[in-house]
């Protein structure tokens, strides 16, 4: 039996529909028929800037267009399925808030899925730390927005019964619609800002009697003696 050496041609060489434009490297990149890993990383705002100086600037945005759309498509399939959810920087949903626009992980791994929707995966999330974002106080942990103060696990202390069943009315009763009933009121959404109630609690209860006695009555969120 003989070793037959095989010689393997080398590599491709990486390319991106930028070229020279893709930030992935000094010179950037071979022009190439797809956008490459690191500039898909990007946010669509800051591919479609980028786009705008680049000589081949239609061609780049029907690309970025296509790519949107794609994501778009996933998104929506892994919902319907139950499947595991894109990470919060590739999931459309987000696009538009300041902090999806500012943040580009600088990398050309591919992101990783997650357990919830808005919730960064650990690549990103570990390349937000090191850049030290400031929106990450946005975020609870690695995951976008805040639990509704009815559902912090952190709020069930001894003092949280008080705004949890809410004041009494001139009969010593209380109102059985201030507290959540997830029969009733369903699923609580996610909230803006800590000790904040979600939008389904407000609207349900911004008009209740006593409501400014516990929350700011503008924003629902827990006056500072009850709130963490």
């Amino acid at each position: 039996m003989y070793n037959l050496c095989v010689m393997l041609g080398p590599p491709p060489k990486p390319h991106c529909a930028f070229g020279t434009a893709c930030s992935s490297r000094p010179g950037g990149q071979d022009q190439g028929p797809d956008i490459c890993s690191w500039c898909k990383n990007m946010s669509f705002d800051a591919l479609y800037k980028q786009a705008e100086a680049h000589p081949d600037t239609r061609s780049l945005k029907h690309r970025i267009d296509n790519y949107m759309h794609q994501l778009e498509r996933d998104s929506s399939e892994r919902i319907r399925k139950g499947w595991p959810c894109l990470c919060a920087c590739k999931d459309p949903e987000y696009r538009f808030l300041a902090w999806r626009r500012d943040f580009n992980p600088q990398d050309s791994r591919l992101c990783g899925t997650v357990r919830h929707r808005g919730q960064l995966c650990t690549r990103c999330y570990t390349k937000a730390q090191e850049q030290a974002c400031p929106w990450l106080e946005e975020f609870d942990g690695d995951r976008f927005g805040f639990p509704c103060a009815f559902e912090d696990p952190r709020l069930r202390r001894p003092v949280d019964s008080n705004w949890k069943l809410g004041p009494l009315n001139q009969q010593g009763e209380r109102d059985q619609n201030w507290e959540k009933d997830p029969r009733r009121d369903g699923r609580c959404s996610r909230s803006r800002f800590r000790n904040q109630l979600c939008q389904k609690c407000f609207n349900r209860m911004c008009e209740m009697r006593g409501f400014g006695r516990y929350f700011d009555t503008e924003w629902g969120i827990l006056r500072g003696n009850y709130g963490l």
